[in-house]
């Protein structure tokens, strides 16, 4: 038999996040501003070309981010002409973590080998499972020469003779794809020493407490979206592995023999399923947790809830990348459950902590969503039973943001007509002169250092007023003054401005 090449999609359940090499991270101030609710990262090639002067640059951002905003108000620069284009972002985190991009087209895409490392550590936790030995004896392994083996290496094999080499992963590229900034917060235990007790909690610059805040301790990623899909392929060489069973050439163990001698594209969906489905059963276990309670508990649990509903034989859900948390970076086989994870060495509960993206939900709530969950599709499952959701909202997406754009541009032209009356001349009656003290006029011209006013006054229309203003106005200038009235007498006074 050859090579079984397995042409896949992989679509974004919740944000997905693979830092770079160098795992950079995006500083306010330095890097980006927050304002109105939207990201403006930098483009600073832009920036240092508004800013002529160098030390006043230098100096902005060493003073961080109110070093960076009076730079632009002291020089009137709109900060989305010196920005790319602006994100929306939820809260006000410390720092932004940027993602891994295509070098050719800026775009995200997943590397084959996080998909690889994620997989790896759910097949190693079925083949332990099916040993039936204890996570004692895993603990214990050596190798040959005596010296302690991961269990990882001895149940799947090392990269020589191991399950892994047989199976490729290439890298998963999305089309037309934007990132999104999804800024999270840790969910943490805490002693609750009045009942010594561990109770739920949000992990804060000085600790730890039951009371969430969005503007403290958060931490943002650049994150694939939700819905996004890409192709990729995933290859296993069964004719090599067959090979290596039957004639000894690879020593592999006995659990991987026996786990992938048949169809390892349904046998990796099944693993794939159950794995989750016990997982995402453990957690909701440890969030509904009485002493685990908190507000937002009710939010986190219908995020699992609805990443259940998703899992499905043919269409089987994991977890990868950052955020994924302890359990799931080590395949989840050292516990039976999540809410009693042992004593570490010096003599503390093992308690995990969860990162959480948190956003607004459409009943103005907040929702709650773990990170890096992602669905493995067939081409034909993706063909019938996810694209046509997909395209329907994407079309229905794209509607809102018309109607929403033709709102914008409604209100901006009522905003222009309002502005526009706004500045039109009022006509007003002496009494009414004299009770606000100001009135609107039209400059006909200058004489020296004086501006000559003609007043929309009632009775007053051919009265011609002076006020010193040697900047002077372009005459038919339509201005507003402060006024008075003496004996039937008007007095223009400062200040007098265009209207």
């Amino acid at each position: 038999m050859a090579s079984l090449n397995l042409d896949l999609y992989l679509h974004v359940i919740t944000p997905i996040h693979v830092g770079g090499a160098d795992d950079k991270h995006l500083v306010e101030g330095l890097d980006y501003l927050i304002r109105d609710g939207l990201v403006y990262i930098f483009d600073h090639t832009l920036l240092r070309k508004r800013v002529d002067n160098i030390e006043q640059y230098c100096n902005a951002l060493e003073k961080g981010k109110f070093g960076m905003t009076s730079l632009l108000d002291q020089r009137h620069i709109p900060v989305d002409e010196i920005s790319l284009k602006p994100k929306p972002v939820y809260g006000n985190p410390s720092e932004i973590k940027s993602c891994i991009k295509n070098g050719m087209t800026g775009g995200p895409y997943l590397p084959g080998s996080s998909i690889k490392g994620a997989l790896r550590s759910i097949i190693f936790k079925k083949v332990f499972t099916a040993s039936n030995e204890t996570i004692a004896e895993a603990k214990n392994k050596k190798d040959k020469k005596g010296y302690r083996q991961k269990p990882e290496d001895f149940y799947l094999g090392s990269f020589k003779d191991g399950l892994m080499r047989f199976l490729q992963v290439s890298d998963v590229y999305f089309e037309k794809v934007e990132t999104v900034i999804s800024n999270a917060k840790i969910f943490n235990l805490f002693k609750d020493y009045k009942d010594q007790e561990w109770i739920g909690g949000w992990k804060h610059s000085n600790g730890t407490n039951d009371q969430f805040n969005d503007h403290s301790f958060t931490f943002a990623y650049e994150c694939i979206p939700p819905a996004s899909v890409g192709k990729f392929r995933l290859s296993f060489d069964d004719e090599l592995f067959q090979k290596a069973i039957h004639n000894k050439e690879v020593k592999l163990p006995r659990g991987v023999k026996n786990l992938f001698g048949n169809d390892f594209g349904h046998t990796l969906k099944s693993i794939l399923k159950n794995h989750t489905d016990e997982f995402l059963q453990r957690e909701t276990q440890f969030f509904a947790k009485e002493k685990h309670a908190l507000p937002e508990t009710e939010a986190i649990l219908l995020s699992f809830s609805d990443l259940k509903k998703q899992n499905a034989p043919e269409a089987p859900v994991f977890r990868m990348a950052s955020g994924s948390g302890f359990h799931s970076i080590t395949g989840d086989w050292q516990y039976e459950d999540h809410t009693n994870t042992g004593i570490n060495p010096r003599g503390k509960v093992n308690y995990k902590s969860r990162r959480l993206i948190f956003s607004p939900s459409e009943s103005d709530t907040l929702q709650f969503t773990p990170m890096g969950f992602a669905q493995l599709l067939s081409s034909n499952h993706y063909e019938t039973k996810i694209k046509p959701g997909l395209l329907l909202a994407q079309q229905q997406a794209e509607a809102a943001a018309l109607a929403q754009e033709l709102e914008r541009k409604k209100i901006e032209e009522e905003e222009r007509m309002a502005a526009e009356a706004a500045r039109q001349p009022k006509m007003r009656t002496l009494q009414e002169v004299k009770k606000e003290e100001i009135l609107d006029g039209k400059v006909i011209g200058q004489t020296g250092l004086q501006v000559i006013v003609q007043p929309f006054v009632t009775g007053y229309e051919n009265t011609q007023l002076l006020i010193r203003y040697p900047a002077g106005f372009p005459t038919g200038t339509i201005v507003t003054s402060k006024a008075s009235i003496n004996k039937n007498d008007i007095q223009l006074k400062y200040p007098i401005k265009a209207k």
